[in-house]
């Protein structure tokens, strides 16, 4: 789709320190679809190690608000905003089983204590302990550090690493 854009001869180098560039990816300056908006960031800058990132993250943001802004089928809330960021972050960074995203600026709030403490579902201990076992079994051992597989077969009888627990439920 995307693949074959070309880089202009007069594309501009950037770096993390061209961050005005950065921040007109996301503030809604482009005008256009999404397509040209990724063919101008594919086209019209040389990136970097971090820049790309940047494109890549400003590519997925717009792309998301313009599902959202259609006015036929758009229109979400913060719980859909969410669930649609878990999809995308779980295909993207290939993340299997619970995750959780802390926002340590809640730290600032004493209603947002739950947050922070170091408890976990009795769901996502039976996940830990499965994927401890499935792991144990298929890892061939000479290629994991002794260290895991112990921590693996504490988790197999159900100690919880790093100071967890499990939480009460109400």
């Amino acid at each position: 789709m995307f693949v074959d854009i070309q880089i202009k001869d007069d594309a501009k180098e950037i770096t993390e320190k061209d961050k005005e560039i950065i921040e007109s990816w996301y503030n809604g300056e482009f005008e256009g679809s999404i397509d040209e908006f990724i063919t101008k960031l594919l086209s019209e800058y040389k990136h970097d190690y971090g820049t790309i990132c940047h494109a890549i993250a400003a590519a997925a943001y717009q792309a998301a608000w313009s599902v959202c802004r259609n006015d036929a089928q758009g229109g979400i809330t913060g719980f859909q905003a969410q669930c649609a960021f878990w999809e995308f972050a779980s295909k993207w960074m290939m993340i299997e089983g619970p995750a959780k995203l802390l926002d340590y600026r809640n730290l600032l709030y004493p209603q947002y204590e739950d947050h922070f403490d170091k408890a976990i579902t009795q769901s996502t201990l039976n996940w830990l302990v499965e994927k401890a076992k499935e792991l144990k079994s298929t890892t061939d051992p000479s290629q994991v550090s002794p260290n895991v597989l112990v921590h693996w077969d504490r988790i197999i009888a159900g100690d919880l690493p790093f100071g967890y627990r499990v939480k009460t439920e109400h």
